[in-house]
């Protein structure tokens, strides 16, 4: 698919879509750290105690919002903290955004959370760029684009292809608390799943994948603006990314939506999809997800 994406837009056009973002993802994660240690306003949403929104959630999505409309007034934008049933303007192209990625972490001043803005191409995504704050580097800022590459802080990334003995020589990996729920291990591989790393913040396991901290991860279950982002970034650094299909069988992630339509219906299917992905160095994700068998309740 992205050969076909690649000559149907411009890659001067996906950077500046990816120079947006960063722009804004930046700007957002820096006003966010700022106020991590203030007195917050905390909400719940839909009456779910333990499924929060801040005050700096709403702050950011609105400030975002406002900079693509500044220059792409007529582009879709779907926002984790979009009112209900709010009518965005359709077009083949939509910004796909969390403001702060990992709400409950930030809420209990743990600096493990992330800003996520995903650009999409008729539900793939083409953009996109993701903010954490990190050690000595304060903070770091990713962007991808399609046909482009990728960057952490300016600096041209890529994902080493590492060998799969490394899982069971201590390497790291992201993956879901309870990962039998979703998969059957295979028994004689279970010492090359690696060592289990749960963060609360996919786009921020996502940007360990890219910065290689992380041997791979499997992210999830979450929704499209957790994933958009990370998606192409980890792909433009030369990795790859997994998505569990209607067979429930893994697959290359072909996008968010099949058969796209610039109407109401796949806005809203967009906003709503949740699933699994798979994402790190190609030789890793192709070992393990051999060794990770999706369960009918996985996608």
């Amino acid at each position: 698919m992205e050969p076909q994406l690649i000559q149907k837009i411009d890659k001067n056009f996906t950077n500046k879509l990816a120079s947006i973002a960063e722009k804004a993802a930046l700007k957002s994660g820096e006003f966010a750290l700022e106020n991590i240690d203030s007195d917050i306003k905390i909400f719940s949403k839909e009456g779910k105690k333990n499924n929060l929104v801040t005050e700096i959630d709403r702050r950011n999505q609105k400030f975002i919002i406002s900079m693509i409309k500044d220059h792409f007034p007529d582009h879709t934008i779907i926002g984790e903290e979009d009112k209900k049933n709010i009518k965005p303007k359709l077009h083949e192209i939509a910004w796909v955004i969390d403001p702060i990625d990992g709400t409950t972490n930030f809420v209990n001043k743990f600096p493990i959370f992330s800003v996520s803005i995903g650009v999409l191409f008729q539900g793939i995504p083409i953009a996109g760029a993701i903010w954490t704050p990190w050690m000595n580097e304060k903070s770091l800022l990713l962007k991808a684009s399609l046909g482009n590459g990728a960057s952490i802080n300016n600096k041209k990334n890529k994902i080493q292809d590492i060998n799969p003995s490394k899982l069971s020589e201590g390497g790291i990996a992201t993956l879901p608390s309870k990962i039998e729920t979703y998969f059957k291990v295979n028994k004689n591989k279970k010492e090359f799943i690696g060592e289990k790393r749960v963060l609360g913040s996919c786009a921020f396991e996502m940007m360990l994948i890219a910065k290689g901290i992380s041997t791979y991860g499997i992210l999830g279950p979450a929704s499209s603006w957790d994933f958009a982002a990370g998606v192409i970034i980890i792909k433009e650094s030369g990795g790859e990314v997994l998505s569990i299909n209607s067979k429930n069988e893994w697959e290359k992630f072909k996008g968010f939506h099949d058969n796209y339509q610039i109407n109401n219906e796949t806005i809203e299917n967009i906003r709503n999809w949740k699933g699994i992905m798979a994402g790190g160095s190609k030789k890793i994700v192709n070992y393990t997800t051999k060794n990770l068998i999706p369960k009918k309740s996985s996608k």
